[in-house]
């Protein structure tokens, strides 16, 4: 059996502003359709909203995240990571909330 990191391409994660200060955008390129999950943590590791959960074409798609969190109050200012799940394995960005 392949390796898979070998022979298929993994999916592409990417936030835009960033720094951001009211709404960045978050951008995926998804090689293969399938279950995905997009969700946004501090850097202590715990949950603080989740984008999606279920299944996405292959293709681009486009999220936008206000820097509130999964009951809509806004976060401080700081660091936090945007995490794409799917098949192929985790991508993980780093993006910055400036208030």
């Amino acid at each position: 059996m392949e390796d898979p990191a070998i022979c298929c391409p993994a999916p592409e994660l990417s936030v835009f502003p960033n720094p951001f200060t009211t709404q960045a955008t978050i951008r995926t390129i998804l090689p293969d359709g399938g279950p995905a999950l997009l969700k946004i943590f501090n850097l202590n590791g715990q949950r603080v909203a989740a984008l999606l959960s279920g299944e996405m074409d292959a293709g681009q798609h486009e999220y936008s995240w206000d820097g509130t969190d999964s009951r809509g109050r806004q976060l401080s200012a700081g660091v936090y990571m945007v995490r794409l799940r799917t098949e192929k394995g985790l991508t993980t960005r780093r993006v910055i909330l400036a208030r």
